[in-house]
């Protein structure tokens, strides 16, 4: 196949492109969805700004074990060593849940797992409301931190097929 570019990336992309087009017929026309650095520059904007909005939410449930520390103290009767490890079992949490999920999104597609970390972080620390106890806290920082640590792989794996090196 000849390519009218001379920049080999251009050139490898519009043959990757014919040769999925070509093995969509071959399959009985398996649609294959479009690839993230395909869409136009608009989309990928928008879907960048979206996900920075994600990001500010990402940042405030990750520290909002810190900033409502004396709350928590107070609210639930913690010692300050109790109170700390809510910190610990987050960031627990967010280390298995790197691991795990970027094997998942992999497997089963980064936005299908994007749609299930975002709104999972979301009830997630609505649910901090509902805690009362210092188990139920431990618990409640874990299964956060399984999302929030689950974040991190995915937003970066997406943004980079959003914005390609040329």
């Amino acid at each position: 196949m000849t390519c009218d570019s001379n920049e080999p990336a251009i050139c490898i992309r519009k043959q990757r492109r014919k040769a999925i087009a070509s093995s969509a017929n071959v399959t009985g026309g398996i649609q294959i969805r479009q690839r993230t650095e395909d869409l136009p520059l608009p989309v990928r904007i928008r879907a960048f700004a979206l996900m920075m909005v994600f990001e500010f939410c990402y940042g405030w449930s990750w520290n909002t074990v810190d900033v409502l520390r004396p709350q928590i103290l107070q609210s639930l009767d913690l010692s300050l060593a109790q109170a700390g490890s809510a910190y610990t079992a987050q960031s627990l949490g967010a280390l298995i849940g790197a691991i795990l999920f970027a094997g998942l999104a992999d497997r089963f597609g980064r936005r299908r797992m994007l749609q299930v970390i975002v709104p999972g972080t979301a009830l997630l620390a609505a649910a901090g409301v509902l805690v009362s106890s210092y188990p139920q806290l431990l618990a409640q920082r874990f299964a956060l931190g399984l999302l929030l640590g689950a974040n991190f792989p995915v937003m970066c794996a997406i943004y980079i097929g959003l914005f390609p090196p040329a």
